[in-house]
């Protein structure tokens, strides 16, 4: 994980505030696959809930994405190529912490988990700055 940030949402997230996880995949197999597949294929992000398990939404990427992650996030890796990419999740709340499950394989045998804390935003994700 290169980076992880927090941006207030808009009307594309319907309010909904999000986060967004940086990250280098690098293509250690023949196999084809792009920095999104290769993300679903193992992460998941939750945010506990009363009623179900907190599955995150998948949002809409912050308007400062830079077009290059833009453009590969979606071409196939090389055997030993890295692309730099990222993702965003829909924030339920504010209050509690977000955990990242990674899983490998159809069966989804556990890797490990991360959390994280509801920290400082750093701007909105259209771009405007919400602050005066």
């Amino acid at each position: 994980m290169d980076k992880v940030s927090f941006y207030h949402g808009d009307d594309t997230t319907d309010g909904k505030d999000i986060i967004v996880f940086d990250y280098t995949i690098t293509n250690k197999s023949n196999k084809e696959i792009n920095a999104l597949i290769g993300w679903d294929a193992v992460f998941n992000a939750y945010q506990k809930n009363k009623n179900t398990e907190g599955k995150l939404t998948v949002a809409g990427l912050p308007s400062d994405t830079d077009n290059e992650i833009l453009d590969n996030q979606t071409q196939t890796i090389n055997k030993g190529g890295n692309v730099k990419c990222r993702v965003a999740y829909e924030i339920d709340s504010n209050s509690k912490p977000i955990v990242l499950k990674a899983t490998r394989g159809d069966d989804g045998n556990y890797l490990g988990k991360k959390t994280y804390k509801v920290g400082n935003f750093v701007g909105s994700v259209s771009g405007d700055d919400l602050t005066n």
